[in-house]
């Protein structure tokens, strides 16, 4: 049976899958791993590219053995995600090194290399506390940018194509079971966010492309005030106010009028979001 006290714990308990030491570690091991990458890049001059993917995989073994080590253990749970998506994204890189020598399209490496790590990434996802739910939205962000600049060259579509990825994550987040759906949920309203600022493309009507961004931020942020989820909202919320802002300047004749208009949604936007979240607090 559960008591008011649980009942309150359970409503304060965080959403993401690591407390702030953790986070803290996490990006020390993130700063380490940035250095190293800086440290290699400078000797890619002296190196083919065929040896510099291979350096990269031997990179990705010491990863994994690294990883193999250290689980087991409760506190080292994170520390071995996070190696796994470092070999991961180093073998993905070293992969596209190779692919290119083959005299494929930038286009068509990256999408081949990055279809194959979305799909290991949503495998490992229910099985591995972050890495899979990083993994998989970042090479689905890669592939849907990829398979939109193969489409049509330029960028164009480079906004519908994160736009539809992100839905995807945030469906795939809603239904599959994984270590750290707020991640994917992050991801995937971050991917749609960006997506709507790209908006308006060069193959639309500008005010057309302004409206569609509208819509797309306003049916994300509508997602997020209806399941409270904060990782959701804020970035719709900051995509929805760049859309209305554009809308404003492209309907609104002078700055006041469009000043006010952005003030009125504003304000909308922080009436529904506190009422949901208050809601959300007495149940």
């Amino acid at each position: 049976m559960v008591t008011s006290d649980d009942a309150s714990a359970l409503r304060t308990a965080s959403r993401w899958p690591f407390g702030a030491l953790e986070a803290a570690a996490a990006l020390g091991g993130v700063l380490v791993g940035a250095g190293v990458l800086t440290v290699l890049g400078s000797l890619v001059e002296d190196l083919s590219q065929l040896a510099f993917a291979g350096v990269l995989v031997v990179l990705a073994a010491l990863a994994l053995g690294a990883r193999r080590l250290l689980a087991g253990r409760a506190r080292t749970v994170l520390a071995c995600d996070l190696l796994e998506v470092v070999a991961t994204g180093l073998v993905a890189v070293a992969a596209g090194i190779v692919l290119d020598r083959t005299g494929l399209r930038g286009e068509a490496t990256a999408l081949s290399v990055a279809l194959p790590t979305a799909a290991l990434g949503a495998w490992r996802a229910p099985r591995t506390r972050l890495a899979g739910s990083v993994v998989a939205p970042v090479a689905a962000v890669v592939a849907g940018l990829a398979a939109a600049a193969l489409v049509r060259d330029g960028a164009e579509f480079a906004g519908w194509a994160l736009v539809l990825v992100g839905f995807g994550v945030l469906a795939w987040a809603a239904r599959a079971a994984q270590g750290a759906p707020s991640l994917a949920r992050l991801a995937g309203s971050v991917s749609v966010s960006v997506g709507t600022v790209v908006m308006p493309f060069n193959a639309v009507p500008e005010f057309a492309g302004v409206l569609a961004a509208c819509v797309v931020a306003g049916v994300t942020f509508a997602f997020g005030a209806r399941t409270v989820r904060l990782e959701v909202l804020v970035p719709s919320a900051v995509a929805l106010t760049i859309a209305v802002t554009r809308a404003a300047g492209e309907l609104v004749d002078g700055q006041a009028a469009q000043g006010a208009t952005t003030i009125g949604v504003g304000v909308l936007l922080l009436a529904v979001t506190l009422r949901r979240l208050r809601a959300a607090r007495t149940t």
